[in-house]
Formats: C-alpha cells, structure tokens, sequence
C-alpha cells in the first residue's frame, strides 16, 4: 500500500507540473521584447500568446511552425517595408524586407539618368516603415545668346541661374526670355538672350546714338528723327539688320546751282568772270572714323556757300 500511494503521489506530481516555462526573446526590427513561453510551443503559438502580429510578407526566422524548446532562444522578424517613389510627378509604391534606396528604385523600375537627385540617397539603408524617395530629373537648357547655343544641365533654379552656370553676364538693356525669376521647367529648355546694340547715326555734321535690342537701319534712323529726302544717301541699305558698333552715315543731297545766260559778249565775259568767282570752295574737310576702327570713315566737307557734304574713304 505504500509503494502504491507513492507511485500515486508522483503521477500526480507529474501532472501538476506541464511543460517547462522558458523566456523567448523576439526580435521585431531590431527592438528586443521578452515573452515568456512553454517548452515545445511553436513559434506561431508563442507569438499569438504574446500578442505580435505577423502580416503577409513578413520574414519570421525559426518558421511559425517551428518548436521552441530552450531557455533564451530568439524569434527573429523582419517586416515587410512599403517605401514611395516620387518621380516624374507620379508616386510608385513598393514594399521590400530589406536593402537600400537603390534596391527600391530598382523595384519601382526606376531608371537614373547621369545628372538626376535622390534623396536620401542611394546607399541609404530602409529601416522602417513609411520612407519616400523623391527623384528630381535632370534638364537640358540651352542659352541662345551671341550667335551660339551654350547647353547645361541643371536639376531646378531660375533662368538666372541657368544663365550663371552657362556663364553669360548680362549688360544694361539686354533682353532675356523667360525672365530671370522664371523657374527652369521640366523638359527642354531655351532662353533667349538678345543683347542691347548700340549704333552711331552721323548726320547734318553730328553723331547720334541710338540704343536699341533689335530692328534695321530705317529703324535706327527713325529713332534718331532723321527723315531722308530726295537724293540723300545712307552707307548701308535700310534693310539691313543693327549691329553692335555700327556707323551709319547720311549724306544730304546739294543742288549746284545754274549759270546764268547773257544776251552779248561783254556781258558774257562780264558773267564768266562772275561766275568764277561765285564758284564755291572748301573752306575746311574733317575727317571722322568709323567707330570700329576699321579704317574706314567719312570726311565732313564744309563749302564756301556754308553747305556740308560727306564723303567715305
């Protein structure tokens, strides 16, 4: 009877004690959390029991159905990222276990040019949830200035900066389209820089200047208030377009004036000797160069008359 009550005693015993309790420590994304568990319980099971969810695509290292059956022995989670892709005026949504900014563009299909932003950048590990990578693309700008395109790239800024990194400097009266605050837009770019000429108007023994961004010579002319009539004479054709430095010359048109007639031969020597002297002459001649200093000029001609004709050399 007693070996009996014995043998009951630590059946019994047995019973009451169940399978031994252990600590686990799991490891969600890097932060440690203890939960306590029963030998031999799986790794789902210990998990549920300590109330951490796992979502579809998440990586739990042992499996959910693995057993857990020593003290101390560590769960491992790596969740499932989703990360946003600002590109091309588009968000691209992607969800990756692990890797870097890179490894997200690439599973958005995301090409880079040579030139274009990221931030953050490339090398940049993703370690949580919610990221967005923006992508700025590069652009093509050409600046039309000077008879020459000059192409850069840039990613944004105004038209003056586009202007500063292609090293044009701008003078007094220039004209730039788009203007200088416009913010450089996406695609193709061109500004237009077109620059303030000035041109020298020499007429009725003065030099006029005139400023302007662009027209002909009729429009210097007319800027001037110079009116050409019958017979005068300009030194370029009034079509032709203004350029920097220009010297325009107008020469007025003189009417010589006719001998008179006389009825007898006295008369008629009388008048050639009157003739003679009223015949005009050069009082003085000035020479006055181009201001291109191509050697080339006019010579302002005062006569005795006290009228002015030009002549080129």
């Amino acid at each position: 009877m007693a070996v009996i009550a014995i043998m009951a005693f630590a059946m019994v015993a047995l019973c009451a004690c169940g399978p031994k309790e252990i600590t686990v420590n799991v490891l969600d994304e890097g932060k440690s959390t203890e939960v306590s568990a029963h030998a031999g319980e799986t790794v789902g099971d210990i998990l549920s029991a300590a109330g951490i969810a796992v979502n579809e695509g998440d990586e739990v290292s042992p499996s959910l159905d693995s057993e857990i059956k020593d003290e101390g022995e560590v769960i491992t989670i790596e969740r499932m990222k989703k990360v946003v892709i600002a590109v091309d005026g588009k968000n691209i949504d992607v969800e990756l276990l692990r890797g870097t900014v890179r490894d997200a563009l690439e599973e958005a299909g995301v090409t880079l040019a040579e030139g274009d932003e990221v931030s953050p950048s490339l090398d940049t590990e993703i370690t949580g949830e919610g990221l967005t990578v923006t992508v700025e693309r590069v652009k093509s700008i050409v600046v039309a200035v000077d008879g020459e395109n000059i192409e850069v790239a840039m990613v944004d800024g105004t038209v003056q900066d586009a202007l500063n990194k292609a090293g044009v400097t701008l003078a007094e009266g220039d004209e730039v389209s788009p203007s200088l605050d416009s913010e450089i837009g996406d695609g193709d770019v061109t500004i237009t820089v077109e620059r303030m000429k000035h041109v020298v108007v020499a007429v009725d023994g003065e030099n006029i200047d005139v400023a302007m961004v662009n027209g002909t010579v009729q429009d210097a002319l007319d800027s001037a208030g110079v009116t050409l009539k019958d017979g005068d004479k300009v030194d370029v054709d009034t079509a032709a377009p203004l350029e920097d430095g220009m010297l325009i010359t107008v020469t007025r048109y003189v009417k010589k004036p006719e001998p008179a007639a006389s009825n007898n031969t006295s008369s008629r020597n009388s008048g050639s000797s009157s003739n003679k002297s009223s015949e005009k002459s050069i009082v003085s001649r000035t020479q006055v160069p181009n201001c291109s200093g191509d050697g080339h000029g006019y010579y302002e001609i005062t006569w005795s008359d006290g009228s002015m004709t030009y002549e080129e050399y």
